[in-house]
């Protein structure tokens, strides 16, 4: 009894990933780089964690005695990927498709520029619903419904499709009829855009002005909604899952 508790840890888990990955890249021409990337996949696995209290991970196996019941959509599986950058070299300034023949401080002032920009857009992260009260803590519930119909105002699922399981004396172990990860979150889509100038000093030197700006077009991506079933704010959103709009600047010297 002095011990207290005593962790043991294995690794058993399993995992299995399927994909479809595809990407287009445009090489430079005409100072306009382009690549574009798609991925359609499925993770499953029978654990894992994406180490954030917020994202509706189910720490341990309900039944330790039955580890393929956890077999599900893992934790990061993310269906549809979509990301593109861009680098592109403004086509105004000496020696460019416009104002070619600018010189002196016209050349200073409109010439060199280059527009960057990285969009991302994810679909929904799964997440389990499960209890927060001690005694059923980490358990999962039981389906008496369709959580995605009926949904009431404001919440992203219907709490009302799923019960405490209760015991019985042939299954007085509270093991809920609900699978693992069996809901999925919002969808994530943000866009990152610089403008960059460079002015040349001397042969060997330069000065580079950045003007950065992330979540450009200020999207709310919300994390999974509440899902803890015995709180009295399931299934709405309390918690985003990027920052609003930030911008920065910054004055490099290079040499």
């Amino acid at each position: 009894p002095a011990l207290g508790d005593i962790q043991f840890q294995e690794q058993i888990a399993k995992s299995y990933y399927n994909g479809l990955q595809t990407s287009l890249r445009r090489r430079s021409k005409n100072g306009l780089t382009l690549l574009v990337s798609y991925t359609f996949s499925k993770a499953m696995d029978t654990a894992s964690s994406t180490n954030n209290s917020s994202t509706g991970t189910q720490k341990f196996p309900q039944d330790i005695h039955n580890l393929q019941l956890e077999r599900a959509l893992a934790d990061f599986h993310r269906q549809h990927r979509f990301t593109a950058s861009f680098n592109n070299e403004l086509r105004f300034g000496k020696g460019r498709a416009y104002m070619s023949d600018a010189g002196g401080a016209a050349n200073f002032f409109l010439g060199g520029w280059q527009l960057n920009g990285i969009v991302t857009i994810l679909s929904g992260r799964p997440f389990t619903p499960q209890f927060a009260s001690p005694d059923i803590a980490q358990q999962r519930p039981d389906i008496i419904g369709d959580p995605l119909s009926n949904i009431p105002a404001g919440r992203a699922f219907n709490p009302a499709a799923f019960a405490e399981p209760v015991a019985t004396a042939g299954d007085p172990n509270l093991f809920g009829n609900a699978g693992r990860n069996i809901l999925i979150g919002p969808w994530f889509n943000s866009t990152d855009l610089s403008l960059i100038k460079n002015f040349r000093i001397t042969e060997g030197a330069k000065v580079q002005f950045r003007w950065e700006v992330f979540n450009v077009f200020n999207n709310t991506n919300f994390q999974v909604p509440v899902f803890q079933l015995d709180a009295s704010n399931v299934g709405t959103y309390t918690q985003t899952a990027n920052e609003n709009r930030e911008m920065q600047f910054a004055l490099k010297l290079i040499f």
